[in-house]
């Protein structure tokens, strides 16, 4: 910004720093209600960045709803594992039928 207020032109300023004319101008479109702040802008795009990832499966209502229903509530929790057959008594047709049940 004190390229800017020193009368320096986007393409002088963009040589300065390095950068294309045409992110200057991007970035002083992007704040041009407001005075430039490097700080602000930064804060905006880990905002975005932030909106953009992807969530984590369980952070998500529907899915944590989904687990909620199928374990919680119908019994199926991980605690109960320990009173149930081990995993080389359980056949593979049924680790199958139950990761289908889970995705309906």
């Amino acid at each position: 910004m004190i390229l800017l207020a020193q009368g320096k032109k986007q393409a002088e300023i963009a040589k300065a720093l390095g950068r294309s004319s045409s992110t200057i101008s991007r970035e002083l479109k992007r704040h041009a209600l407001e005075s430039y702040s490097a700080t602000n802008a930064q804060n905006s795009y880990l905002k975005h960045r932030q909106n953009s990832k992807a969530q984590r499966k369980l952070e998500q209502p529907e899915y944590f709803n989904l687990v909620q229903e199928k374990f919680l509530t119908l019994n199926c929790s991980p605690f109960l594992k320990n009173t149930h057959a081990s995993p080389a008594d359980i056949a593979h047709a049924s680790i199958i039928d139950t990761t289908v049940w889970l995705k309906k």
